[in-house]
């Protein structure tokens, strides 16, 4: 009998022991990182173009995420500088629409106080003017470097990198 009750209490500390392993980071849908996961879900609640699983991959650290979605590639990482977005796109049109689509959306996470009006006047103004890594466009807690390259007379490549400092989630 009190073999039994030592074979009983192992098993029972060995699945309390696994079960205390659980953590939020093993709930997240998209990326263990909360930061990442955080902003791809709430990116995804109000974006015209979402992002499913399959089109999140993880990075090359525990904090980074790519996502090749809608002909766009997205580097994001996280840590305690805030969180950082690099978004490009070649294409053979010039077209710079779906990654002016991702990139509002983005910001509107980052910043929800942004309506449409003030999305298209920044758009706008990133795009005339020349807001590099070196010389950002602020708004708020958000710096915005954007470059449009010929790469070839058949493709252009479109940059565009976000670093918000206030998004961070634990």
């Amino acid at each position: 009998m009190k073999k039994i009750k030592c074979i009983f209490l192992s098993i029972f500390l060995i699945f309390i022991f696994c079960s205390c392993g659980n953590s939020a980071e093993e709930d997240n849908l998209y990326h263990k990182n909360n930061t990442i996961n955080s902003l791809i879900t709430e990116y995804n609640e109000i974006a015209e173009l979402p992002f499913t699983t399959d089109m999140v991959s993880e990075g090359a650290y525990d904090s980074s995420s790519t996502i090749s979605a809608h002909g766009v590639y997205i580097l994001m990482y996280s840590n305690s500088n805030g969180t950082f977005i690099d978004i490009s796109e070649e294409n053979q049109d010039n077209d710079s629409e779906t990654i002016c689509t991702i990139f509002k959306d983005f910001l509107k996470v980052f910043d929800s106080s942004l309506d449409d009006e003030k999305l298209n006047t920044i758009w706008n103004d990133i795009q005339t003017n020349e807001y590099t890594d070196y010389t950002p466009y602020l708004i708020n807690n958000c710096e915005i470097a954007y470059d449009v390259s010929k790469i070839s007379d058949e493709y252009t490549k479109f940059d565009l990198s976000l670093h918000c400092t206030n998004y961070i989630r634990n």
